[in-house]
């Protein structure tokens, strides 16, 4: 099965437009078949209708007078209608007075009056028509006419082959049409992707997506724009920064005044060179450390611990002027 979160937004949009057209088509498709169908079984049975009608106001007088072969030769106008496949002329006892026929079979001629109140009915392949022949309100029999619905049908596959290649040119129009129209989404959002591929790779947010719009596509271009705008400009912040501070910590570390940095906790966050040569240790080896660890106990309580709580907690400025002695410089004023 394809997973639609890998399928890309050029099929996705093809698909969407293949599928809403397929389905609006297929609707409407069948609405004319169906139309079409009903309209070929109509004009059937009111053209079957008519011919009995009009064969039945004649009937009167061969029935009447009994005139079975007049009965005959007037019956077979109406095989004239191609679709007719057989005529029966029933009296009024529903016996059978005439019957006409375009098919040689014995036994069709002994079917029975279908007892229908419908003047036509469909039954399987054949329309059966049933008219009762009158003359001022006195029956003097039945008209029954069958007829095939194979040219009905014949002309319905025909109409269905017809569609069907109308429905393939169709799509396959629709297929191309919608490669073109998809562009009008997908190519923005496309060159968004790519941008942002670039962008990722490179680390060069002075890269920008190429869009004037003024839609939602057009927006977010424009909001990703501004992003990279911000991501670059803090970035160069970033850059400047670094650089003064690498220039800041060679200047610090190539002065003679030991410096240092202590938190609250008196713990050293940072010293300079000067600073570890006065008391001959390493880097490592005092990051972290409590003050009392370097200086030793006598020269923090008596003075380290004095000066940073003015300096750290009280945020005073403190001169201190005394003679201390210092591993890596001896005894220092």
């Amino acid at each position: 099965m394809i997973d639609k979160k890998n399928v890309s937004l050029k099929f996705k949009l093809i698909a969407l437009i293949i599928f809403s057209t397929f389905i609006v088509t297929v609707s409407g498709f069948l609405m004319v078949i169906l139309s079409e169908m009903e309209s070929r079984k109509e004009n059937l049975l009111n053209n079957l209708l008519a011919n009995s009608r009009m064969i039945g106001e004649i009937a009167v007088s061969p029935l009447s007078f009994s005139d079975r072969e007049g009965a005959t030769d007037l019956l077979k106008k109406i095989l004239t209608v191609s679709e007719v496949i057989d005529c029966r002329l029933y009296d009024k006892n529903d016996g059978l007075f005439a019957y006409v026929s375009n098919r040689n079979d014995a036994q069709e001629k002994m079917i029975a009056r279908p007892n229908v109140s419908q003047s036509g009915l469909f039954i399987d392949d054949i329309l059966h028509v049933v008219q009762p022949i009158t003359y001022k309100n006195i029956l003097y029999g039945w008209l029954y006419v069958r007829a095939s619905t194979q040219i009905y049908q014949a002309h319905i596959r025909s109409y269905l082959i017809k569609m069907g290649f109308m429905f393939i040119a169709m799509m396959l129009f629709t297929f191309l049409l919608a490669n073109r129209l998809q562009r009008i989404i997908s190519k923005p959002i496309l060159e968004l992707a790519d941008v942002t591929k670039e962008v990722s790779s490179s680390q060069n947010f002075s890269i920008r997506v190429q869009n004037e719009g003024t839609d939602e596509i057009g927006i977010l271009c424009r909001g990703f724009n501004d992003m990279l705008s911000q991501i670059e400009k803090r970035s160069k912040e970033r850059d400047e920064a670094e650089t003064g501070l690498r220039l800041y910590k060679k200047m610090v570390s190539t002065t003679n005044e030991s410096m240092t940095f202590i938190d609250t906790h008196y713990r050293y966050l940072a010293v300079n060179d000067a600073y570890l040569n006065m008391f001959n240790v390493k880097h490592e080896n005092v990051i972290g450390k409590h003050v009392r660890d370097i200086v030793g106990d006598e020269i923090f309580e008596n003075a380290s611990k004095k000066i940073f709580d003015q300096c750290i907690l009280k945020g005073e400025s403190v001169q201190f002027e005394g003679w201390l002695d210092f591993p890596g410089l001896g005894r220092r004023c």
